[in-house]
């Protein structure tokens, strides 16, 4: 392919000579027969590298054992945003073919040499999530909130301190899902999956296993007469979940009003950033009814909210802030390849949209807005990316008040890069700009950009800290959406106080260990770069 490249160069010269012949210039002509004569093949390459037009190597590399991890190299050396500080993707290292080809030869397990080349990997100030991707149109379905689900979001947890026996409990149930129609409630708790004891041992099955079925058997916590926790009985009863092929996850799972006193106030709990045409479409029209409602206060229940796409982020802040084009909404930090390719300065600004971003249709949609003073976001330890991306871009324009739990602290975006074939580097970042290798469908998610707002804040890699500290209690979740809810309640107490203090859990004397999960470090900010360069070619 490489050498496919090479051909149409020398081909445009011989189009010159050609045009030249025909006005009889023959001086010309001998000129430059004579320059071409002096092009070497490696200068030639050398242009190429530096302009970040590699399309590929020498034809050994297309093999299947090498291609991937060629694919994967060229994509990190242009878009990572700690390119300069990976020995690994200097630029240097394209300089001697031979060398390349050892380096890449000595690498060709592709998801091993990913994780080579991430900076200070798992590090707070390096790279905490980046992935390798197995099947790219999978992870597009994730994306969209589609998968093979039975529509039960729950979580296990020990039972005790160091105990090797958990418990199981339900953080959410999605509309239309299987778990909806068997009457699955949130806060349900099980001990057995199977008619096995839920354990350190078998939990990942069920959570990461290819399961079309399985059985819970739910269970209830017991209490002393002082009202202390002693633990879980089985109450007897059992549900059987089957997954749906393609289940489509609704991200608003909740958009209400509640009237408290003289506030009326606009509720809406908001569970993935979705770019599709009709989630946007259901966004602004949630929105609509709030401005048509004539809110007094907005609360966003971002508490599971792990992220998705930036252009959603932004929808939606503006949306909440009623701000528009003519005023900044981020500012956002790429590495010098980028820059110097589509933009030619240090940093990304970009400004409110007015319209709601669709992406299959040329309808121009106002966006509906709000007119606000603040906003309250409920978050937890789970809202990361494009939930921080909304919570710090509002800032600068609007009082913001956090209630629940720090959030993950992942100030970071990424893009999906395609092993997109006879095309360079700086188009791999959608399947639509060419003929995706067919030998694969592996892809990979790296962090390329730094999000900050209009005062190119984006220094949160701790996390952003509530104002109003609530964890939830896993033995008293409440209804989502439903005033009692100890995380709204904080919220509604915090707008219009009624004189009941509500700072904490009534469980507060239990700590449960909730089991870290890997897609709890997975919080995705995607990037949709034909906003952000729009001139590109």
């Amino acid at each position: 392919m490489y050498n496919r490249f090479i051909k149409t160069l020398c081909l445009g010269f011989i189009f010159l000579l050609t045009f030249v012949s025909c006005n009889d210039y023959q001086e010309q002509i001998d000129e430059l027969e004579s320059q071409i004569s002096n092009i070497s093949v490696q200068s030639l390459r050398d242009k190429i590298a530096q302009l970040g037009l590699v399309v590929h190597v020498e034809a050994d590399l297309e093999k299947p054992e090498y291609e991937i991890s060629d694919f994967i190299w060229r994509a990190m050396n242009f878009f990572y945003f700690w390119q300069d500080d990976v020995n690994l993707l200097a630029n240097t290292r394209y300089d001697d073919r031979n060398q390349y080809i050892q380096m890449i030869k000595e690498n060709s397990d592709p998801e091993k040499f990913f994780d080579r080349l991430l900076y200070e990997k798992g590090e707070k100030y390096g790279d905490r999530f980046s992935w390798f991707i197995d099947d790219y149109i999978e992870q597009e379905k994730d994306f969209q909130g589609v998968s093979k689900d039975h529509g039960m979001q729950w979580r296990p947890s020990r039972t005790t301190n160091n105990s090797n026996d958990l418990f199981g409990y339900v953080q959410l149930v999605h509309a239309g899902s299987n778990a909806e129609e068997q009457e699955v409630k949130r806060g349900m708790l099980f001990t057995k999956v199977d008619n096995q004891p839920l354990t350190l041992n078998n939990y990942e099955y069920y959570w990461f296993g290819d399961v079309d079925s399985f059985t819970i058997h739910l269970a209830k916590a017991e209490f002393n007469d002082a009202g202390g926790f002693i633990g879980f009985v089985e109450t007897g009863q059992t549900i059987t979940l089957t997954a749906q092929e393609d289940f489509a996850r609704d991200p608003i799972l909740v958009n209400k009003i509640i009237e408290r006193g003289n506030h009326k106030i606009g509720y809406l709990f908001y569970n993935q950033f979705v770019f599709n045409d009709e989630r946007h479409r259901q966004i602004n029209d949630a929105f609509g009814m709030f401005e048509s409602e004539n809110i007094t206060d907005l609360i966003v229940d971002l508490r599971y909210n792990r992220g998705g796409s930036s252009a959603t982020s932004d929808f939606i802040a503006s949306a909440i802030s009623g701000k528009g084009k003519d005023d900044v909404i981020s500012k956002s930090f790429w590495n010098p390849n980028v820059l110097n390719a589509w933009y030619g300065g240090d940093v990304v600004t970009e400004n409110f949209p007015d319209n709601v971003p669709l992406r299959d249709s040329d309808d121009k949609i106002s966006i509906n807005k709000l007119d606000l003073k603040r906003v309250f976001f409920i978050t937890s330890g789970s809202s990361a990316s494009a939930s921080e991306q909304l919570i710090n871009n509002l800032k600068p324009y609007m009082q913001v008040i956090q209630v629940g739990d720090k959030t993950v602290g992942k100030n970071d975006g990424s893009l999906t890069l395609y092993d997109v074939e006879d095309i360079p580097p700086r188009g791999y970042f959608s399947r639509e700009n060419g003929t995706v290798n067919p030998n694969h469908k592996n892809a990979i998610q790296p962090l390329v950009v730094k999000s900050g707002n209009a005062e190119e804040f984006y220094q949160f890699e701790s996390g952003l800290e509530p104002d109003y500290k609530i964890i939830e209690d896993l033995l008293n979740l409440g209804a989502i959406g439903d005033p009692s809810e100890p995380l709204l309640a904080q919220v509604l107490e915090v707008i219009a106080p009624s004189g009941n203090r509500y700072l904490g859990t009534h469980h507060d004397d239990v700590e449960f260990e909730v089991m870290e999960l890997p897609e709890d470090q997975t919080g995705f900010l995607i990037y949709e770069l034909e906003t952000l360069f729009p001139t590109q070619e």
